[in-house]
């Protein structure tokens, strides 16, 4: 493992005891990680009390608010509105530590078995992230999928995005209407140019976080409305473990889990109910009890 490697596992071990640990004492997180350079056959690159003050000061520096708390005599991490309660860098260094434990630069050994798809578009989130803060148009050819057709286009670029796996480019198209956002899914990016030297001016009073706010995924169609559906037992410990949205609020009967949303009834949305359809039962609206009706009672006709 390299030494590169071996800081930022440092920096995984140093997040994940102190987020477990709450007002934990340098010693303990000093003893901690090198207790794990040790279970993970890391070479000791630096374990000192001194090493690990310098890492926390970086850590913070990377978004990740570790705090110490005078009273307590020990660091935590306060609590979140994230999902989950993790920030953007802990769920990238997440991503890191999966790439380590399958072996790196090494190849991925056989008693792990990663999921097999197609390319993400991932390699396009570095030129697109330098045309994002140099104010620099970029033109590619994307692909729909509906309507399925393919095409030329000249993006303003704004914002990358992550949902459901997927990263998505958020902008303006540079000739058509500066008011509608597009949205860009890497995966169906080809051919991408940063068109230097071209610049333009960046619209500021757009807040892209308030605008998916209330969406479950991508589409940013229709309003907010509160929802509330019912399911199993089963069904209700996976819609905990990985909730659909922040709003989400669980109350356990004997019978099964309600789950309260305050969310966009969109076309992912919908997607995402229907995956529970086994157990599913939706209360309110009743625009959307209808709306999963007429499609249930659509699959019938195709499937009888």
């Amino acid at each position: 493992m390299s030494r590169i490697t071996a800081y930022i596992q440092r920096y995984l071990f140093i997040i994940r005891f102190i987020r477990k640990n709450p007002y934990c004492t340098l010693k303990a997180i000093q003893e901690h990680v090198e207790r794990e350079f040790h279970n993970h056959a890391i070479d000791n690159i630096g374990t000192s009390t001194g090493v690990i003050e310098k890492d926390i000061r970086e850590i913070r520096g990377l978004r990740v608010d570790i705090e110490y708390d005078f009273m307590q005599r020990g660091y935590y991490i306060p609590a979140t509105n994230e999902p989950n309660g993790y920030s953007d860098i802990e769920r990238i260094l997440d991503s890191f530590d999966v790439l380590c434990s399958m072996g790196g630069d090494s190849g991925v050994p056989p008693y792990m078995l990663p999921e097999k798809r197609r390319s993400r578009g991932t390699e396009h989130l570095l030129p697109l992230k330098e045309a994002i803060k140099e104010h620099t148009p970029v033109r590619f050819y994307y692909k729909k999928f509906y309507p399925e057709e393919s095409a030329i286009r000249t993006v303003e670029p704004y914002v990358l995005k992550e949902s459901r796996g997927r990263w998505y480019l958020l902008g303006f198209d540079a000739d058509g209407n500066h008011s509608v956002a597009k949205s860009f899914g890497l995966d169906r990016i080809s051919d991408i140019q940063v068109l230097f030297p071209k610049k333009f001016t960046p619209q500021r009073n757009i807040d892209w976080e308030k605008k998916y706010e209330h969406c479950f995924a991508m589409f940013t169609d229709g309003h907010p409305q509160h929802v509330t559906f019912f399911v199993d037992h089963r069904d209700g410990n996976y819609i905990e473990a990985m909730p659909i949205h922040p709003s989400q609020r669980l109350t356990r009967t004997n019978e099964g889990v309600r789950v309260e949303l305050y969310i966009s009834v969109t076309l992912d949305f919908i997607m995402e109910l229907m995956s529970r359809s086994w157990s599913l039962s939706i209360i309110e609206p009743l625009s959307l009890r209808e709306r999963m009706r007429e499609i249930y009672q659509e699959a019938e006709r195709r499937n009888s």
